[in-house]
């Protein structure tokens, strides 16, 4: 192997790059590690790993045997080590596997009058200890504590001046105490090595201090540091001191607080008073939390290279854990168990189901799906038929056909590409085939998508087998001939699927082609998926360069705005677009401002989009166009101009819009109904709970009874709540405003000591002048229980304040719990309308309080 034997140190530092490329990859989606055999006689099958790399790797893995993890393949002059990637525990499991894997934690602790390191295996139980406890404070300390220290002899020899040459202390090294004697002319490089290791152990286990200038052995003063000045050693202090500040973490709620580390420098004489040096005193506090000798020692893939963990971003990989979400949602995948990248699933439909739907494997069959892609594919190309006998004794599984599957997994398309499809069978390796017309042309898109999609598999489909996935490039005027490809590398029969492998793979796919950023991530400042319903992942998955313009009524919380970002997405792939190519428009600014911080595309209100010119736009996505108006300009007239140009081919025109939440009775710009095609329909409401959603349903027969139209008719003939999530809904009437004050307050003050957050909350009125009425008596009642809270407007929704403001600015955001003012409208034909886009933004608990009605003056009556 890549290793001189005859160079100790040499094959030392090779065995610890082999182990540090391991412990990536078991942090990462798993890979190969290709080590170069240098000696010419070694066979892995008869002279094996060597002790020293077993032993290193047995520690890595810790617990579970190595081959769980790892697979050895010597080819010709190269051993290939295939890597799975970790599946630990989260710090729940107090004792179990950690969530990474680690060569070294580089934390140390003081035990009785020694250092230990602090195994990455027990680094679980500290983390789990550190985080229970709370923050140190000096007023904690036991009043006998304080008292011991006037008569501690360390306290007392720091509160000297010098001291004596050769003089004996009268105390030993103990958990409190180290000395250290350093007199030789390296002695700053020894202090400085010493430092940070002591005091970052003293530090994490109860404080201590450091003597440098005491002989360990007989106790006796000899002084360090004779050829320097107390100058130079205050900087080496300062300069190491730094660097273990900037290596204490956090696990507690005090972030302020820092490292409490002092030194004293005593003068060292001998009986003529001439100076020997000086004795160096490090006094250090216990610290909260953690504090780090030096990073990690582990590593993970990033961008195609191998990074060191830094101390932060270790302990938040150590301690990741599920987040503790109400019942907003039902199934979900936890992290525990999962590889080291995997983000929490949360989704409000069954995971089985849903795999079942779209990839049910039949028995002594390959099933090839979609099925209507099929049936496109194989009546443009039939040769495309003979794709599933392209491997010997495979009869057991599913063959996924995919325009693009790079596109699919957020790679760019290949214009030389027919189509991939991805097999998953039984006794089989995975393959993705790409089906092209040159084979030169394709086959670093072959293996960086094979690649992508095995990386999506693990880290965001959660998958915890040995996974490859196998890229062969196929000529398309060759299918019908019998070819078999050389795959260059063999993989070991350990990533051969079995059934069991293949229905929790296929659970993985869906993961990965429904799964979407959920808008909990801000929230909780962790990653959180959800997954689309069947019908957005219908709409996702259209061919774009077929279905060019489209119109999509959604009911309330069925989520556009979800489908219109991904779609955009979607076509910065699929026509290698940058992102102010495509064009995102909506009525009000908070949605903009929210779309454009997910840097997918360029976002305007219809406003701006009248008043300049987008030259360099290509594709189109509306968004809630039911609310534009035409007093600016024929927008949608404009839209369609810069979307079909006489000289180019026509781009993308996607138009999301709910007629039940138009908020005014102006002329909107749309063209008619029956000139809105084609057009599809979101009618799976998936935002609100099971109370809310029963409030909109109400709400949306009296607008169908009140308007008559077929159309609305047929969307709410099709409406269904997507799951059974209770929450939480009432509706107070005949308050006065000082009333409807008092009532948001306390429920406010009652959520906050339930756990919730401002960032949680919306208050929506009807109108702007309600929501400046409302403001400083509002304030006033909040701050009788927060005194610094304060109000944002929907534009600045990104802030972690309460939300106030108006229902028609609020469009298109949600939040968990919202507060409806008055959720009625003065506009004829639009009041229940107004209600419910106002109501539905509501994901949780609702409450809708309406003022008592004001009675009309005589002098209104009759004059």
């Amino acid at each position: 192997m890549r290793q001189n034997m005859k160079n100790k140190t040499n094959k030392a530092d090779q065995m610890l790059n082999i182990i540090r490329g391991v412990c990536a990859l078991l942090n990462s989606e798993g890979g190969i590690v290709v080590v170069k055999i240098e000696n010419n006689g070694y066979v892995y099958e008869t002279d094996g790993l060597g002790q020293d790399i077993e032993e290193s790797l047995q520690n890595l893995i810790i617990s579970s045997a190595v081959e769980e993890y790892c697979s050895f393949l010597q080819q010709e002059r190269h051993l290939y080590i295939f890597v799975k990637s970790w599946c630990g525990a989260s710090v729940e499991g107090v004792g179990g596997m950690p969530r990474i894997c680690s060569v070294e934690s580089s934390l140390l602790l003081r035990s009785c009058s020694n250092i230990r390191k602090v195994m990455p295996r027990d680094a679980v139980n500290l983390l789990s200890r550190k985080s229970d406890v709370n923050c140190n404070r000096d007023d904690n300390i036991e009043p006998e504590r304080k008292r011991s220290r006037v008569s501690d002899p360390k306290e007392q020899l720091m509160e000297r001046e010098n001291l004596k040459l050769n003089e004996q202390l009268k105390f030993s090294e103990s958990l409190h105490v180290e000395f250290k004697s350093f007199e030789t002319e390296k002695n700053m490089q020894r202090i400085k090595e010493v430092l940070v290791k002591y005091i970052s152990a003293f530090a994490n286990a109860d404080g201590g201090t450091l003597f440098i200038g005491i002989d360990d052995k007989t106790r006796m003063v000899v002084g360090c540091g004779k050829n320097q000045t107390r100058t130079d050693l205050k900087k080496l202090f300062r300069d190491e001191e730094k660097k273990l500040q900037d290596r204490c973490v956090h696990i507690c709620a005090e972030h302020g607080k820092r490292l409490s580390c002092d030194l004293k420098i005593l003068d060292v004489k001998d009986d003529s008073q001439r100076q020997h040096g000086y004795v160096l005193c490090f006094k250090v506090k216990k610290f909260c939390c953690l504090v780090f000798a030096d990073e990690p020692d582990s590593w993970i893939i990033k961008e195609d290279q191998i990074n060191r963990l830094q101390p932060k971003e270790w302990v938040k990989a150590m301690m990741a854990k599920d987040p503790d979400l109400a019942e907003e949602f039902q199934t979900k995948l936890s992290i525990s168990g999962r590889p080291p990248q995997f983000k929490p699933v949360f989704s409000k439909e069954c995971l089985t189901d849903l795999q079942n739907y779209l990839y049910k494997v039949n028995s002594d069959e390959i099933t090839r799906k979609p099925e209507s892609l099929c049936e496109e594919l194989f009546s443009e190309h039939p040769e495309l038929k003979h794709l599933p006998q392209m491997e010997a004794g495979v009869s057991e599984g599913i063959l996924i056909f995919s325009r693009s599957w790079a596109v699919d997994v957020g790679l760019s398309e290949n214009p030389n590409v027919v189509c991939d499809a991805l097999l998953i069978a039984v006794d089989c390796f995975p393959v993705l085939y790409t089906v092209c017309k040159d084979v030169n042309k394709v086959s670093e898109y072959s293996k960086s998508t094979a690649f992508a999609l095995k990386q999506k598999l693990v880290n965001y489909g959660g998958y915890t087998g040995k996974l490859c996935v196998i890229p062969k490039v196929l000529c398309l005027q060759h299918l019908g001939e019998r070819d078999d490809l050389d795959l260059q590398l063999k993989y070991p029969a350990g990533y051969v699927l079995t059934s069991y492998d293949v229905q929790h793979l296929l659970q993985s796919l869906v993961v990965v082609i429904l799964g979407f950023r959920s808008h909990l991530s801000d929230q909780l400042a962790l990653e959180v998926f959800n997954l689309l319903t069947i019908k957005q992942y219908e709409l996702f998955s259209k061919d774009l360069r077929k279905c060019k313009k489209l119109f999509i009524h959604g009911l309330p919380g069925t989520g556009k705005t979800i489908v219109a970002m991904k779609i955009m997405e979607k076509i910065k792939n699929l026509f290698h677009c940058r992102s102010n190519e495509v064009l995102y428009i909506c009525e009000n600014q908070p949605l903009r401002n929210y779309v454009r911080q997910q840097n997918i595309s360029w976002a305007v209100t219809r406003k701006s989009f009248m008043k300049n010119q987008f030259s360099g736009v290509k594709h189109i996505v509306i968004d809630e166009a039911q609310n534009f108006r035409i007093e600016d300009g024929e927008w949608y007239k404009k839209a369609k101009q810069i979307c079909n140009p006489k000289d180019d081919e026509p781009g993308i025109l996607w138009v999301f819009l709910d007629y039940f939440q138009m908020s005014h009775s102006f002329e909107c710009g749309l063209p008619p109904l029956q000139r809105q095609n084609p057009y599809e329909m979101l009618t799976k409401v998936v935002r609100n709970t099971t109370q809310i959603y029963d409030n909109m349903l109400v709400i949306m027969k009296t607008i169908v009874a009140e308007n008559g139209c077929e159309f609305l008719k047929q969307l709410l003939n099709e409406v269904e709540c997507g799951h059974d999530i209770s929450g939480f809904s009432v509706k107070e009437e005949n308050l006065n405003k000082n009333e409807i004050a008092k009532y948001v307050a306390q429920k406010c003050n009652i959520y906050f000591q339930k756990g919730y957050l401002a960032k949680d909350i919306a208050i929506l009125c009807s109108t702007t002048k309600e929501v400046e009425d409302y403001y400083p008596i509002l304030l006033k009642e909040l701050r009788m229980f927060k005194p610094n809270e304060d109000f944002i407007y929907a534009s600045e929704i990104q802030k972690e304040c309460i939300v106030l403001d108006s229902g028609r600015r609020f469009s298109g955001l949600e939040r968990d719990i919202v507060f409806c003012i008055n959720p009625i409208s003065a506009e004829e034909g639009v009041l229940h309308k107004v209600q419910l886009c106002m109501i539905s933004r509501a994901r949780i608990e609702l409450h809708q309080l309406y003022e008592k009605p004001q009675k009309q003056s005589m002098f209104s009556i009759f004059g």
